[in-house]
């Protein structure tokens, strides 16, 4: 029997659902699905259509990282702002997984990527990690970081040669182009040259002076009476030295606070070094040794107006007893460096990287990279230059700690120079000398004054107490250069400290933990490692209204020379391994990456995974991990010595995740009252085409369903639902089905 009715709109529904689909894929699956991957880097001219990594890169930046807290709506995926960590540094690579494959959505948790032999997992908020990684073994908090003065939104300034918001790109310095693409008002001039290559003739003898009047005398003889000499030979400066140290000599004019560049190209075979010195003053850098075949660049500031004197040195092996080298030098080039010291312009604030956005204000700084441990990875540093530089931060009571306060001060930092008593001591960090107040009206009665009265509303530097929450410092002890974490309630000053290397990048975490109620340590950490402690007893209150001042002693003495990094502090004490953690990741954090789910982009951000996908100049930071056992020299993780091929370690080497595909699920009630089942197309159940065979007639006749078909209002078959088992039907009470169907 059959019964045709039309089904009403309350007895069907659609329901949408996910269904998630596992892939697997390798290099060659994943590249016949049309997943790729790319580098994409930060542009000196931002927008670069010759180059499409400098577009992906701006794309990236803009849409998924520029600003993104800004997003409330969440239109490019949800955002947990206490969770996600997003970090986008000047170089990344980017996996692109078409929509096909991961539908509405990469399901969390389900991304796997092997690459490079590193394997890399996500955390469910959209942060990539290392597979096995422990996020409890880093601060990730952002609520606990009271200050981060990093290279996140610092990567533009201390790599890109930013200043005051115009591009002066080191490589074209009279490029015409302003952030975004506009067009600059005032162009910066190229500087002239103090060494013009070639220009110099004759030849030194020791003792003697190059004919060209740029050159001085070469360095005094040795002891042993035998002769150093230089010439021009083919247009390059040879020295030829047989006593350490000696070479030839070239003096220009320093105007204090100048930064000069020098590039010179070494000749094939021969190695050297260049010095830089200043009158009055002393070295102003460490010595470069150059490389064969290679353009070495070397930059110095002038502390004075004295004369710079540049050695260009041999290098040396020992023969017979006695040292021997020879050195060539060419296409000699030294000019005033393109970029000035960078001071915050009163208009434009800076902000650090924390949570709380604090207001910072540099002073005569230098952003820019520094070698660290390895020629192969560079660092990003803030430098100071001994005599006026500073970083500023209004007085803020979460830098505020009392005497039973846990706190935590981290930071690298490579001193440039000794600091004897003669010279006092260099501030590194302190919250101890200076606050600002509003001065008082200058004259005139008590009351209420306008605030157009003279000295009404004008700031004003003032001492504060002897009390203070803390202070880090430099001093020289004999030849060695020490550390000094302190903090004072105006008559107790407990101290800590540990020496350090100058000259060299130091990992430094001072802590305080309160131990009991009238008992707290001071701790220091070098390099990972806990170098030494004070326990202090019933301190008082150590709260000041001072600012914080970074580089300098409250804004006036103990300058710092040198540089510092990635300066960080904690409202909490970090535990050994997070401090170690923190030293060995380059920037202090488990997080190499980010993954947005809702569109199938995975940007691999970390400075020291920036190769994982495809072999690329490392990032900035990227030789600080992997370090040895005794913690003091370290490795690049991808460096790869012998015979093996580099390239062959790139690429998709495995890559799994699920993908959530939208499926719609159709339900259909198809209600048969009692008195509807009259009608059969079984032909076993009719005389002829038009009437029922007479058994059908009776009461004992109990038809069975046993299919259901849906129709179009054309009455075009759409669905034929056969079923397991036969239904019978019932003349007493009606018989509903429910057919279900996704698609």
């Amino acid at each position: 029997m059959s019964a045709f009715k039309k089904i009403p709109s309350k007895d069907y529904s659609i329901v949408p659902f996910n269904a998630n689909k596992h892939y697997n894929f390798d290099s060659s699956s994943a590249a016949t699905n049309k997943i790729t991957y790319h580098n994409s880097s930060w542009s000196s001219q931002s927008i670069d259509l010759y180059n499409s990594g400098n577009v992906k890169y701006d794309q990236l930046d803009h849409l998924f990282y520029r600003n993104y807290k800004n997003d409330v709506g969440n239109k490019l995926g949800d955002i947990n702002y206490l969770k996600q960590k997003r970090v986008l540094s000047d170089i990344s690579n980017i996996l692109s997984i078409p929509a096909g494959l991961y539908g509405h959505k990469i399901k969390k948790e389900s991304f796997f990527l092997s690459s490079s032999g590193v394997a890399i997992t996500d955390d469910s908020y959209g942060n990539l990690i290392v597979q096995g990684t422990n996020i409890d073994d880093y601060i990730t908090d952002p609520r606990s970081i009271l200050l981060d003065i990093g290279p996140i939104k610092g990567f533009k300034k201390y790599d890109l040669n930013i200043i005051d918001d115009f591009i002066l790109n080191g490589f074209k310095p009279n490029s015409n182009l302003y952030r975004k693409g506009k067009t600059k008002i005032n162009t910066p001039s190229e500087p002239s040259e103090l060494f013009l290559n070639g220009t110099f003739t004759g030849v030194a003898n020791t003792g003697s002076a190059f004919n060209h009047n740029q050159f001085g005398p070469l360095l005094a003889y040795n002891n042993a009476g035998t002769t150093n000499s230089a010439s021009i030979e083919n247009k390059q400066l040879v020295i030829r030295a047989h006593t350490t140290n000696r070479g030839a000599r070239f003096d220009h004019p320093g105007v204090k606070g100048t930064t000069y560049e020098l590039n010179v190209f070494t000749g094939e075979g021969d190695t050297g070094s260049i010095y830089v010195s200043q009158t009055g003053y002393g070295g102003l850098g460490p010595s470069m040794f150059t490389t064969p075949n290679t353009t070495s660049s070397l930059y110095y500031t002038a502390v004075n107006d004295n004369d710079i004197r540049v050695y260009f040195r041999a290098n040396f092996n020992l023969i017979g007893g006695r040292t021997h080298g020879t050195s060539s030098f060419d296409n000699i080039s030294i000019k005033e460096k393109t970029t000035n010291n960078y001071s915050t312009l009163s208009n434009q604030p800076d902000f650090d990287d924390s949570y709380f956005f604090n207001n910072i204000n540099y002073k005569n700084v230098l952003f820019h990279s520094s070698s660290l441990y390895t020629s192969d990875g560079t660092f990003p540093v803030v430098g100071f230059n001994g005599y006026n530089s500073e970083i500023k931060i209004n007085h803020n009571s979460n830098f505020n700690f009392n005497s039973n306060d846990d706190f935590s001060i981290e930071f690298w930092v490579n001193p440039q120079q000794y600091y004897p008593l003669s010279l006092h001591n260099a501030s590194l960090i302190e919250k101890s000398t200076t606050k600002t107040i509003l001065k008082s009206p200058l004259e005139g009665q008590a009351g209420t004054y306008p605030l157009n009265t003279t000295g009404s509303s004008e700031l004003k530097d003032v001492l504060i107490d002897r009390k203070y929450p803390f202070n880090i410092y430099l001093r020289t002890i004999g030849n060695e250069i020490y550390l000094f974490f302190e903090q004072s309630d105006g008559n107790k000053t407990p101290t800590v400290q540990v020496p350090i290397t100058p000259k060299s990048m130091n990992h430094i975490v001072c802590t305080r933990k309160n131990i009991s109620s009238n008992e707290s340590k001071l701790s220091i950490y070098l390099n990972g490692l806990w170098r030494g402690a004070t326990t202090v007893k019933n301190l008082k209150n150590t709260q000041n209204n001072a600012n914080l001042y970074i580089g300098n002693k409250g804004g006036h003495t103990n300058y710092f020379s040198g540089s510092l990094s990635q300066i960080k502090i904690f409202n909490k004490v970090l535990t050994n391994t997070q401090i170690t953690n923190h030293y060995k990741s380059s920037n202090g954090s488990p997080y190499i990456g980010n993954i947005f789910y809702s569109n199938g982009l995975i940007a691999i951000t970390h400075p020291d995974y920036s190769p994982v996908l495809s072999r690329t100049r490392l990032g900035i930071g990227s030789a600080i991990i992997n370090p040895s056992s005794d913690q003091t020299n370290f490795n690049s993780r991808f460096i790869i010595g012998g015979n093996v091929s580099f390239d062959s370690f790139f690429g998709i080497q495995k890559l799994q995740f699920q993908g959530s595909h939208l499926i719609h699920e159709y339900e259909y009630q198809c209600t048969i009252d009692e008195h509807e089942f009259n009608n059969t197309l079984n032909p076993t159940a009719r005389k002829n085409l038009t009437n029922p065979a007479d058994f059908t007639t009776g009461s004992l006749f109990k038809p069975y369903i046993t299919t259901v078909g849906l129709y179009n209002e054309n009455n075009e078959l759409l669905v034929v639902g056969k079923l397991g088992q036969p239904i019978r039907t019932s003349d007493e009470t009606d018989t509903t089905l429910v057919i279900r169907w996704d698609t």
